[in-house]
């Protein structure tokens, strides 16, 4: 049976009076590669931030390989709010790339990754850098580990900072649109990344619009609008067949704006 990696039931979430999550029931088990796809205002972002606590619901219940996220249940069932020492301790477990980079521009590259596994797991200085070395390796940057974030490109620095969350050794890793700030030419070397860790059978939630990674990596499929899961199935059969009406149409745009203006894997030639 498989385990399961992160789990969300009856995730809700409200900003002042407007709800943009609806009782989202997912869960995701380990080495699935799950891409979260949907419109813009969908509340894919608001999920992923949900799921890390980053952003706590405002009802429902996240859990992390089992444990209960940012809450504390007593025997007799009474809840109360982590210690922010514990709460750190299970979001260091979460990986989280952005959209922005948010690379700490006074260190280099080799600083920027071994910084959380000193400060916040209490690696020595040069077991974190063993480890940042050969993660640099993985993502093809070795040679910039002297480097600064600001002499990087775009592609570069989103290859760090995913570097950066795989230096913590996340049990899974969460992807806000990692390529959505990059200019198309350099999209390609980060989802080559991400297809790496995918063939390696990490366990990732991608929020993307990358419907050709979608449909090539992932192992699962999710649509959202209005804050509701639509559909939650296989690649293949959410791109030959939907569902839903809302999906067919979501494909149809999605799938003509490729056809106009070329996906970013071909336009880099």
């Amino acid at each position: 049976m498989p385990v399961s990696a992160i789990r969300a039931e009856g995730v809700s979430m409200d900003f002042g009076s407007l709800r943009v999550l609806h009782g989202i029931n997912v869960d995701v088990s380990e080495g699935e590669v799950v891409a979260v796809l949907g419109p813009s205002g969908s509340g894919k972002s608001t999920l992923l931030r949900c799921l890390s606590w980053l952003t706590p619901p405002t009802e429902g219940a996240v859990y992390l390989q089992g444990e209960r996220l940012g809450v504390a249940v007593a025997p007799d069932g009474r809840q109360s709010r982590l210690s922010a020492a514990k709460l750190a301790r299970q979001r260091s477990r979460i990986g989280m790339v952005f959209q922005s980079f948010n690379l700490w521009p006074h260190l280099t590259v080799l600083g920027n990754i071994t910084e959380g596994p000193v400060q916040v797991l209490g690696l020595r200085p040069g077991e974190a850098r063993e480890r940042a070395m050969t993660i640099l390796e993985t993502v093809g940057l070795a040679a910039k580990a002297s480097a600064y974030p600001a002499t990087l490109s775009g592609g570069q620095q989103q290859r760090v900072a995913i570097a950066r969350a795989l230096a913590m050794q996340p049990e899974l890793l969460l992807f806000d649109e990692p390529t959505s700030s990059l200019d198309p030419e350099l999209v390609g070397e980060v989802l080559d990344v991400i297809e790496l860790l995918a063939a390696r059978r990490t366990t990732m939630v991608v929020v993307t619009h990358e419907i050709a990674f979608a449909s090539e990596a992932a192992t699962r499929v999710i649509f959202m609008d209005g804050g509701r899961i639509v559909e939650d199935t296989l690649p293949a059969t959410f791109f030959r067949d939907p569902a839903e009406e809302r999906s067919r149409r979501f494909l149809e745009r999605t799938l003509r704006r490729y056809a106009q203006f070329g996906s970013h894997r071909s336009a880099e030639g």
